[in-house]
């Protein structure tokens, strides 16, 4: 059984839809702002994802980029938070 510790802590998040697609996404630590994510789609599909921190300033951009059948090919991620740059590259069977 876990007691409960004044020091333990824990991030909520909330979420916004928009016509059944999650559009923002906001991670509150005791009350406080700790991060806010921004999803953007086009014709239905996800392109790209921007995480804030508490202070407004962008860390992570991720850019979706899909092939001919419609699954994701790539993903670019560029995150300024850690000055690294990376490409996912998805294959499928």
């Amino acid at each position: 059984m876990k007691v409960f510790n004044s020091s333990d802590t824990s991030v909520v998040y909330n979420s916004i839809y928009k016509d059944n697609l999650l559009t923002e996404k906001t991670g509150l630590e005791s009350g406080n702002l700790t991060s806010k994510e921004y999803y953007e789609y086009s014709k239905g599909k996800l392109i790209s994802v921007k995480q804030y921190d508490e202070n407004g300033i962008l860390k992570i951009v991720s850019k979706f980029h899909y092939n001919q059948n419609g699954k994701i090919d790539y993903v670019d991620e560029v995150n300024n938070y850690m000055g690294q740059i990376s490409i996912s590259t998805y294959y499928y069977e």
